[in-house]
């Protein structure tokens, strides 16, 4: 019986994909409070959630060819 761990992406990617959320977040905060509307803010945030890398990836059993 082995443990095969699937790896996650390379540090790097993280650290670029963090960097480009945390970038976008901030001008919209930015652009929020030049503007003084809630509006960048929601639509910048809208654009950073989904590529927050959090957590990871968890596969069962049957992806490591148990059948």
């Amino acid at each position: 019986m082995t443990n095969d761990h699937v790896t996650g992406p390379p540090r790097w990617v993280t650290v670029v994909v963090w960097g480009i959320a945390l970038s976008l977040a901030a001008v919209g905060i930015v652009l929020a409070i030049v503007t003084s509307s809630l509006w960048p803010l929601l639509a910048f945030a809208g654009l950073a959630i989904p590529m927050l890398p959090i957590g990871g990836r968890r596969f069962g059993a049957s992806a490591a060819g148990r059948g």
